[in-house]
């Protein structure tokens, strides 16, 4: 899990640099049925205030990531930010079992 935290903090790390962390959290919380809430917040807040804090959560309980893939949601919501896709390319892998610690 230490690889896993390490990139979640990479993340963290170049959303802020991109400029692309938020101060505030959603009004209106995040009760969607869309993938990523994209009727309800844009997809950087998506990454920020649901995938991070329960990944966080999963890798400090110590259990296993879910299968995922986010890295292509992100390279058409974000497709100039190619630090950040790679970031979450690594995390789709390691969630799939084809990276490891």
């Amino acid at each position: 899990m230490d690889q896993a935290m390490q990139l979640l903090n990479t993340l963290e790390q170049q959303l802020r640099h991109a400029g692309l962390w938020s101060q505030h959290a959603p009004v209106q919380g995040v009760d969607s049925h869309v993938p990523f809430a994209a009727d309800i917040m844009p997809f950087q807040q998506w990454l920020q205030f649901v995938l991070l804090p329960r990944l966080r959560e999963l890798c400090e309980q110590d259990k296993p990531l879910p299968s995922m893939a986010v890295a292509p949601a992100a390279e058409m919501y974000l497709p100039d930010e190619t630090a950040i896709i790679d970031t979450l390319t690594q995390l789709d892998r390691l969630a799939a079992g084809t990276e490891h610690d």
